[in-house]
């Protein structure tokens, strides 16, 4: 599997399951347990590589981590630094590696998109500029990002949602031709 693909796949595994915290666990406590087949559905996704030699408490602790509905970004990313330095050297370096690789995919998708956002018109930009800053706001949390964004779209006309929509699906495209360069 290649490291574009590992990303985009983590990536879309990350917003299922934000989604569904956000529709299925808001406003009730959290529970410290791993996530289960049946919160996922009738499959768990595949675990993340740096997972795959860790224990099964890390990887316990892990998700407890990642999928805290009560922790800011900010709070998830410190609290997944912490527990990656707690990690053997094989899990830690395996995980500074998939961070590293998420870190650039990151950077080339937020220069592409702003390329295609420089082309749109006004309207249009200053709603991108408005998604930018919740995504950029790292003290708030998935859900709370989620919400926000969803109250951007409903008041936005459907020809800026429309064009915005493509931009993504330009960005898509990318990614798609940038795995099959790397296979």
């Amino acid at each position: 599997m290649s490291a574009v693909r590992l990303l985009k796949d983590l990536f879309l595994l990350m917003l299922a399951i934000i989604e569904t915290l956000a529709q299925s666990v808001e406003n009730q406590p959290f529970s410290q347990e791993v996530p289960s087949e049946q919160f996922f559905g009738r499959q768990q996704p595949p675990l993340p590589p740096f997972l795959y030699n860790a224990t099964i408490e890390s990887r316990r602790q892990f998700f407890s981590i990642a999928y805290n509905p009560n922790y800011t970004v900010a709070e998830i990313k410190s609290q997944l630094e912490q527990w990656a330095n707690d990690q053997p050297k094989d899990v830690q370096d395996a995980y500074n590696q998939q961070l590293n690789m998420q870190k650039q995919m990151e950077a080339m998708l937020t220069e592409e998109r702003q390329k295609l956002v420089d082309a749109l018109p006004a309207d249009a930009r200053e709603v991108a500029a408005k998604l930018d800053a919740i995504r950029d706001n790292l003290q708030l949390t998935p859900i709370q990002q989620m919400k926000q964004v969803s109250q951007i779209l409903q008041g936005t006309s459907a020809s800026v949602r429309a064009q915005l929509d493509r931009v993504d699906e330009q960005l898509g495209q990318m990614l798609q031709q940038q795995q099959f360069k790397e296979q």
